[in-house]
């Protein structure tokens, strides 16, 4: 499942082109795990390597994923004895941190080596990230890639946001989400997530209240919410022949609030072929007792 802003091509087109798109891919919390080894072994093999023999890059959207957080740790050491201001977007990190994680993902200043090194701070103590749980592994690269390195104008397109994370975390992600289109950011990103999507459905819906019930219903986030032609979903699904040979995918608009006349979803279905099968096999092991 995608969820695309459907007016940003026409947008684009009459305010101008992303000042700068970000992408974020699947897999963030292995590659956080493998960081330190990663780019340490590529320095080195560039310091060893004789001249005129190629060093093995990292392929794809892994490479430009590590080479923009070097890029900003090397940016985040040069401001670091300077006053910073906070935009929207460093406010809409830094709660989603403290709700999500219970803590924050720092930049690590005191090595001196090549390799920057990334902390996760909590109430209980620190830990060097390669240490961190899954979901604060998937949620750093967000912390450390977005703080004053997007901005309005920008699009910013995540894999599988809620990859690793709790339920009542992917809702938060979700506000994450919300929040970023109110600082201005174009957001694109690949789910699998129910909860995720009913949550930007939620926000959406939340849009059409004023702002002093909005605030009632959202609580702690009552910036994080979607208006008008904010929000697109799409189903992605597969396509088969009559012979039941795949032959290619489809994709059809969700609608961004659902009634009690609404045929069921893909995801109602994959629940209601679960439950089918519990019911099954509780009737066939209750009639053996």
């Amino acid at each position: 499942m995608s969820m695309l802003l459907p007016t940003l091509a026409r947008r684009w087109a009459t305010d101008g082109l992303p000042l700068s798109t970000h992408y974020l891919p699947a897999g963030r919390s292995g590659i956080m795990q493998a960081y330190d080894s990663i780019v340490a072994a590529v320095l080195q093999g560039a310091a060893e390597a004789p001249f005129g023999v190629d060093i093995p890059r990292v392929p794809g959207a892994a490479a430009e994923f590590l080479t923009v957080l070097v890029s900003r740790w090397r940016s985040e050491r040069r401001r670091a004895t300077r006053r910073r201001s906070t935009s929207p977007v460093d406010e809409a990190i830094a709660q989603f941190e403290a709700t999500a994680l219970n803590g924050e993902v720092t930049i690590d200043f005191t090595d001196t080596g090549p390799v920057p090194t990334f902390t996760y701070r909590s109430p209980i103590g620190d830990l060097p990230l390669v240490r961190a749980s899954s979901s604060v592994l998937e949620v750093a690269p967000l912390s450390v890639y977005l703080r004053g390195h997007v901005g309005e104008g920008d699009l910013l397109i995540i894999e599988e946001p809620e990859a690793h994370l709790h339920p009542a975390n992917q809702r938060r992600m979700a506000r994450l989400l919300a929040a970023l289109i109110r600082a201005g950011v174009f957001v694109l990103i690949t789910t699998h997530s129910d909860y995720l999507v009913e949550q930007l459905r939620a926000l959406r819906m939340a849009g059409e209240l004023p702002a002093d019930e909005r605030a009632e219903v959202l609580d702690e986030t009552p910036e994080a919410y979607l208006r008008g032609d904010e929000l697109g979903i799409y189903l992605f699904d597969g396509a088969y022949d009559d012979a039941g040979e795949f032959v290619g995918s489809t994709a059809r608009e969700l609608p961004w609030r659902v009634t009690d006349d609404d045929e069921p979803g893909y995801y109602e279905q994959v629940d209601q072929a679960l439950y089918d099968e519990l019911t099954t096999l509780e009737r066939r092991i209750t009639a053996k007792d």
